[in-house]
């Protein structure tokens, strides 16, 4: 899996996340990653449709096939950085702070850190995964309707802050 992981990160963007000294611009990184690789991917999924023989170029507008396209693009974005996130570094600054901050808490925040969060990043996940269920549902309203626009903005947001999560929380067990 960490070999897939590091050839995925010869493609794809997000592993200059080292360079994050804190949470927010953690995410700011992950973020810019995963709109960076949604572009890739949307890229790369529209010449497919082509390929595949689902959309013709010359009988049809691009609008016609650009939200399934982007419902795909977005799930596939996500199962690929979520992929080449594995070989991911966190700034060891960072993660010393937080190693610190836990344990000057006490015994509360360890069974929060211990339960509660495994609990919260399963609900999030769930809702992540709702949110791009939604998107596919919403496609026949057409991408320039306002729901489609929250959905995918939402789905993205949600999709990005929950690799944060994964990411922060993997980096404090290592």
């Amino acid at each position: 899996m960490l070999i897939l992981s590091q050839w995925l990160n010869r493609f794809l963007f997000g592993a200059g996340i080292a360079r994050a000294n804190d949470h927010v611009t953690q995410l700011e990184a992950i973020i810019a990653a995963y709109a960076a690789n949604l572009f890739l991917v949307l890229c790369l999924v529209c010449m497919l449709l082509v390929a595949g023989g689902l959309y013709h170029p010359y009988r049809e507008p691009f609008s016609s096939v650009l939200p399934l396209a982007l419902a795909i693009s977005n799930a596939a974005t996500f199962a690929l950085t979520f992929l080449s996130s594995l070989s991911w570094t966190a700034n060891r600054d960072l993660v010393r702070r937080v190693r610190e901050t836990v344990r000057s808490q006490g015994p509360l925040h360890e069974f929060m850190n211990r339960y509660v969060v495994p609990f919260a990043l399963m609900l999030w996940g769930l809702l992540s995964l709702m949110l791009v269920i939604v998107f596919f549902r919403t496609l026949e309203l057409g991408l320039a309707h306002p729901l489609a626009i929250g959905n995918l903005a939402g789905s993205v947001g949600a999709n990005a802050l929950l690799l944060q999560m994964i990411f922060m929380r993997r980096s404090l067990r290592t």
